[in-house]
């Protein structure tokens, strides 16, 4: 494993999240680690969080907290403002454009890697079906996170991201990093 973290922080990365506070519980060590190394990846969360306005504008204040305790420069958060649970399935119009979006952010900060959840229910399975599109289409490489062991320590930085979602700390080690396809998926 601490060789797949050693590549993907050389890499620039693209970090998928279906819903705010996700890219922090799944990814927020790497993210740190990767600001910390001069190699700020493009976050972009899917869905607003809420059916309300102004849930979700209290979870995108809480995303921007997030990103800047985890050392994110502005203008490497993207909030996608899909309302929760109506991401678009693969196929249609909707689907095509989300992916289109992160093919344009992809290209504009040359990014080599997408870091994307695993495929599951609802959002979680657009989100997915989007990465692997992406990827497909653009020949990077996906991985995807998830909640198991790695080797990356919840530091201080995704200790103050998860406290600007009014999360509990998290002692011990990140979510992990897999390859798509690999047999645990």
């Amino acid at each position: 494993m601490g060789d797949l973290v050693e590549w993907l922080e050389c890499e620039n990365l693209l970090v998928l999240a279906t819903h705010p506070g996700e890219e922090v519980l799944h990814c927020g060590a790497l993210i740190a680690r990767a600001c910390a190394r001069g190699r700020p990846p493009l976050v972009a969360i899917m869905t607003d969080g809420g059916q309300d306005s102004a849930l979700a504008e209290a979870r995108a204040q809480q995303a921007r907290a997030a990103a800047m305790a985890l050392g994110l420069p502005e203008g490497r958060l993207f909030l996608l403002g899909i309302h929760r649970g109506t991401a678009p399935q693969a196929g249609s119009a909707l689907f095509a454009a989300l992916v289109s979006g992160l093919h344009f952010l992809m290209w504009s900060r040359d990014c080599g890697v997408i870091v994307a959840p695993a495929a599951g229910d609802g959002d979680a399975a657009s989100a997915a079906a989007a990465a692997r599109t992406l990827a497909d289409e653009t020949g990077v490489a996906l991985m995807r996170h998830g909640t198991g062991p790695s080797r990356l320590v919840a530091g201080p930085a995704k200790q103050a991201a998860l406290a600007a979602y009014g999360l509990p700390p998290m002692p011990g080690e990140e979510a992990y990093l897999m390859p798509f396809g690999h047999p645990s998926c």
